[in-house]
């Protein structure tokens, strides 16, 4: 959980880690929570949380429990302080919820045409507004920043770029702003964007931020393999490839927006693309998606730019068959495949690989990887749009550390380079899963899996 606040309680409570627990322990869905399951949640240094709770322990309005080896954290419901807390935060809580914010800018960019799944919005757009709102959004959500790019270039002709820098300016988003602009301007070869993003920039800023925000120091440091070029221009560094960027530009649909795209449900043109594929005759007769086709069509959730990466690799009869319906639904993303042995040795997690049912498929049987072998599978790459969807998932359908460490060893397979490359992926991933406590203790090779939100590793991953 990233913490949203009220400006009430940023006044009151300036410390963000203050702000986290106390929400966490004495908000409307106020419960006892460990310390690293609250790091987690806040995406905090555990050093952090444990300033503030040992500041509430000292003045009674909480206490702290060891529970097996976790510290875990109960709010005082007789303190006088309480009930009077409770309120507090309850009224500062206007408006509506983050998710159901979130939702509505990604809906509100998609009805100007951004290659998002979620489907237009249902009102009016204010294109100026939408495209600000989105630009706060990005700072959370890596596919909001990968699709702004395409979504500019697509308007660049069209929207008042004076009112939309005024707009920015006042939600303190012009770098932001800026950053998308230079991108879309390279990406989309409208050089006068430039000109468009040159008064936006200011050079009081010297410690660059990153977009969107990290769990912690092992995502951080992943953004280094990436040359950063405009991001850094901006004060910024992207755990994002150019390619992602492209790839959304490429997924954007031309103007106006075709009527059937993203409206249509993300699994149901998903599902269309795999019956054209097993209509044709042309495709292989056993697919396997490793993309985030794969947890659309398994748990039905998906991103907002769904990948169909398939193994193998179609041939050219295979990817004419599913032109038709890529220009549909131009919103579904089409990624290079991806090879098996990038990662696991090919009898080791394809042997564990999970039939999935699509209606109306007689001649293909299609194939998803166990979700651990999925978030391994993703965490080679682990850009922040990989994160994210693994992220997605284990909200749905929590994943065991004790099984991901186990099926880390499993893919490096004792062999320097393979760790070399899969190390800092799935540390961060770990980081964002289980906080900075899950992490330590996958470092450090505790044996025994611990309880709620800082499972350890069986053994240390290198």
């Amino acid at each position: 959980m990233r913490y949203q606040s009220s400006g009430a309680l940023e006044a009151l409570f300036p410390s963000r880690s203050r702000r986290a627990v106390l929400d966490a322990l004495f908000g409307p869905d106020g419960a006892p929570i460990s310390k690293s399951e609250l790091a987690r949640r806040s995406r905090m240094t555990q050093r952090a949380i444990s300033v503030e709770v040992d500041g509430l322990e000292r003045s009674g309005l909480v206490r702290v429990e060891v529970v097996g080896t976790a510290d875990v954290v109960r709010p005082n419901a007789s303190h006088p302080s309480a009930g009077p807390l409770r309120a507090l935060l309850a009224s500062a809580r206007p408006g509506p919820e983050p998710n159901e914010r979130a939702a509505g800018v990604r809906h509100g960019l998609a009805a100007l045409g951004a290659p998002l799944a979620e489907g237009p919005a249902p009102r009016p757009v204010d294109p100026p507004s939408a495209l600000v709102a989105g630009l706060d959004a990005a700072r959370r959500d890596a596919e909001v920043l990968r699709v702004l790019p395409a979504l500019v270039a697509r308007l660049a002709s069209e929207i008042d770029w004076v009112r939309v820098a005024e707009l920015a300016r006042a939600a303190k988003r012009k770098a932001e702003l800026g950053l998308v602009l230079e991108l879309a301007a390279d990406l989309a070869a409208l050089p006068w964007l430039r000109d468009v993003a040159a008064p936006l920039r200011d050079g009081r800023r010297r410690v660059p931020r990153f977009v969107p925000e990290t769990a912690g120091e092992a995502e951080r440091a992943l953004a280094a393999r990436h040359p950063q070029g405009v991001a850094e221009r901006w004060g910024f560094r992207l755990n994002l490839r150019e390619e992602d960027f492209r790839a959304a530009l490429r997924a954007a649909p031309p103007c106006p927006p075709p009527p059937s795209a993203p409206g249509v449900g993300a699994r149901a043109a998903l599902e269309e693309a795999l019956r054209a594929l097993d209509a044709s005759g042309v495709g292989p007769s056993e697919v396997t998606l490793l993309g985030d086709a794969a947890l659309a069509l398994r748990t039905g959730s998906v991103s907002s730019l769904p990948s169909l990466e398939i193994l193998p690799a179609l041939a050219p009869a295979a990817l004419a068959a599913l032109a038709p319906v890529l220009e549909r639904h131009p919103f579904l993303a089409t990624l290079a495949p991806a090879s098996p042995d990038g990662t696991c040795a090919p009898l080791a997690w394809m042997e564990r690989r999970i039939q999935v049912a699509v209606p109306r498929l007689e001649r293909t049987r299609l194939l998803v990887p166990e979700p651990h072998d999925w978030a391994i599978l993703r965490a080679e790459r682990a850009l922040a749009t990989d994160l994210d969807a693994v992220e997605a998932h284990h909200r749905r359908e929590p994943l065991r550390l004790v099984i991901l460490v186990s099926r880390y060893l499993e893919a490096v397979g004792g062999s320097p380079e393979a760790e070399r490359r899969l190390r800092p992926g799935f540390l961060a991933l770990v980081e964002r899963l289980f906080g900075p406590a899950g992490r330590e203790r996958v470092v450090a090779g505790v044996p025994a899996e611990a309880p709620a939100g800082a499972g350890p590793a069986p053994a240390r991953p290198g």
